[in-house]
């Protein structure tokens, strides 16, 4: 005989799911390509299983709370990396492991790589081509946004809420 599940361990899954679910759609690079469609799909059984508006301002906090989260362990994660790499190449240096021409080098080289990758994503928000981000790109990005937001307000609030607190106070 099978064992039978907890009460109510399956709700608690299904509403943690539903914006651990949006945050695997939008990893990486695939989140500026995500079509609208796709996030009203989203949306819509969303809202089957909230039942509402407030159900949508609800998977809103949640779905920001995550991605706040998300982004204050990633900015920890780098700042540690950071900082244990500058540790690791005095040690290095002062061992007479690696020369001082090898870090430059290095360096160099990783900040040529940081730069080659911002320069791709600027080119990515210059929406007008103009080969710079300007104002006129963010009223670009405001009018391929607002209709969105029109239509669904209580999710948008509630992710920015939810973003705000999730990355302050988790």
């Amino acid at each position: 005989h099978a064992a039978q599940p907890e009460p109510g361990v399956g709700f608690v899954f299904n509403m943690f799911s539903l914006p651990l679910g949006l945050l695997l759609a939008l990893k990486g690079t695939a989140a500026l390509s995500l079509s609208e469609a796709d996030v009203e799909r989203f949306l819509d059984s969303a809202l089957n299983v909230t039942r509402g508006h407030g159900g949508e301002c609800a998977v809103g906090i949640g779905c920001g709370l995550v991605a706040g989260w998300v982004v204050r362990k990633l900015q920890g994660a780098v700042l540690t990396a950071a900082v244990l790499g500058g540790i690791g190449t005095g040690v290095a240096l002062y061992q007479g492991w690696v020369s001082p021409e090898d870090v430059q080098l290095n360096a160099q080289a990783t900040v040529r790589l940081l730069q080659e990758q911002a320069a791709t994503h600027a080119r990515r928000l210059d929406l007008d081509g103009d080969g710079s981000v300007t104002f006129d790109d963010t009223k670009i990005m405001a009018s391929k946004v607002s209709p969105f937001v029109r239509r669904h307000p209580g999710l948008t609030g509630g992710f920015a809420g939810g973003l705000i607190g999730g990355y302050r106070l988790l």
